[in-house]
């Protein structure tokens, strides 16, 4: 099997950090903010795919005349992919000997002033189909030679015979194509994958699975996305690869990432500096799945598994959220990390986006930085205030741009009432007039104030109300 490339080839001298980490409080826009940043640098390219099928015989080869009623109807037969004849023997050869898949040479032979002889051939082709009426063929013409091509001394009698001797000289610019199979395929330049309490080892590295074959359960290796992107790094040196690892710290990453972890040290050129020896599952998935060239060039002259400096492994992680497990300093300094505030991605929401408050609307952003303020400055944590992406574009009216009623009420107050301010009763009357969210359910629907005077009087000093 080979491979060629289709398209230029990335630049790799981007000054890129090899691992990194985004991180900030939820709903911030870490992963929005690093899938624009990576369809940006990562980008999918096609290759052709060749494939040479093993068949159990060898197909065969016919010369075949391009005379019918003495008129060389060669042209004619080229134009229409076939061939046809009215000769009764050649018609009975191709009923009982002539395959699908066989090639031709379409041809006319003469013999040249007494010494010696011509054959001039036209093109040729393989069969697709045998003609219903037995009298022709289908062909796909493979070479087309127009003027013909002409071979001295070869004499291709008759007007179907099989050829035996000089079959490598008439043939010879389609014999490297006569079980070949050219398939154009796009290759992905990232893989995303989420971490989560239980993510493993063998889901991120690989690891064999079961799977029914013939009535009987039998185990395969399966790589997990790691080991997917090390394989292409390999194949493709001169493209650029990467691992995106959406919230990296929900799962027990020393777990995670095992002996991979002693990969993330890169030596000057950007390849790990030390690389691994492989567990015999792992070295046979790569024996069999890469060019024996390909392995002799990275795992052997490596002596063992490492990450080449085509292969980048960046992700996002909740600075402090529930649910998520701490990361030991040995594992954070072979990291960048890049710290998303609050507040830096929220002009890439919506900005017409509102909600009405007493019959007011304002704007969605004002009100969100109004109620942060309140909560942030009587202790409330970073990860617990609202994010722009805390709510979604959806969660607005379409048409109105306003917040739509059950997601307010339903979502967004609940949160307020349930996560942050559940064993806050002082904050409580800072902000809502009722400390029970029945209560100020109740008002909601009945179109009554939730807010107090003091929080109100703040959304209006603002001045950013834009009127009902």
């Amino acid at each position: 099997m080979s491979y060629k490339n289709n398209i230029l080839e990335i630049n790799n001298t981007l000054d890129l950090p090899y691992q990194k980490i985004i991180y900030g409080a939820p709903g911030t826009g870490k992963s929005n903010s690093l899938r624009k940043e990576v369809s940006k640098i990562f980008k999918d390219f096609i290759i052709e795919k060749t494939t040479y099928l093993d068949q159990d015989s060898e197909p065969n080869y016919w010369s075949v005349g391009c005379t019918v009623d003495e008129i060389n109807r060669a042209e004619e037969m080229l134009e229409n992919n076939e061939w046809f004849t009215n000769d009764s023997k050649a018609i009975d050869k191709i009923k009982n000997e002539v395959n699908i898949g066989d090639f031709i040479a379409l041809k006319s032979s003469f013999v040249k002033e007494r010494s010696y002889s011509v054959s001039r051939v036209f093109g040729i082709g393989k069969v697709l189909q045998k003609e219903s009426t037995n009298e022709g063929l289908k062909i796909e013409w493979i070479k087309k030679y127009l003027p013909a091509k002409e071979f001295e001394n070869i004499y291709l009698s008759g007007t179907i015979k099989r050829v035996l001797t000089h079959k490598e000289i008439i043939f010879a610019d389609i014999l490297n194509l006569k079980n070949k199979i050219i398939q154009s395929e796009i290759v992905s330049s990232y893989e995303r994958v989420t971490f989560y309490d239980g993510y493993t080892y063998g889901q991120f590295v690989g690891t064999y699975k079961p799977y029914m074959e013939e009535n009987e359960i039998v185990y395969k290796y399966v790589p997990g996305p790691i080991l997917r992107l090390i394989k292409k790094a390999y194949e493709y040196p001169n493209k650029k690869f990467a691992l995106i690892i959406e919230e990296i710290n929900r799962a027990k990453v020393d777990r995670v990432f095992g002996d991979i972890f002693q990969l993330l040290d890169r030596d000057p050129k950007g390849d790990s500096e030390y690389p691994i020896s492989m567990a015999e599952e792992l070295k046979e998935y790569l024996v069999k799945n890469l060019e024996e060239k390909i392995y002799q060039n990275t795992v052997m002259e490596k002596k063992g598994l490492y990450l080449p400096n085509n292969l980048y492994i960046w992700a996002t992680m909740n600075s402090s959220d529930q649910g998520v497990y701490p990361m030991d300093t040995a594992f954070k300094r072979r990291w960048d990390f890049e710290y998303l505030s609050l507040n830096q991605k929220e002009g890439e929401m919506n900005s017409g986006l509102k909600i009405k408050i007493d019959n007011t609307l304002y704007d969605w952003n004002i009100y969100r930085r109004v109620l942060n303020d309140f909560l942030g400055e009587s202790g409330i944590t970073e990860d617990r205030l609202i994010s722009p992406f805390f709510l979604k574009e959806k969660d607005f009216d379409q048409t109105t741009k306003i917040l739509k009623e059950n997601i307010y009420t339903n979502k967004f107050l609940m949160y307020i009432f349930d996560d942050i301010l559940k064993h806050n009763s002082r904050l409580k009357d800072k902000i809502f007039k009722a400390r029970n969210f029945y209560i100020i359910f109740e008002k909601f629907k009945k179109n009554e104030s939730i807010y107090t005077d003091d929080f109100i009087m703040l959304l209006k000093k603002e001045n950013n109300s834009v009127g009902e």
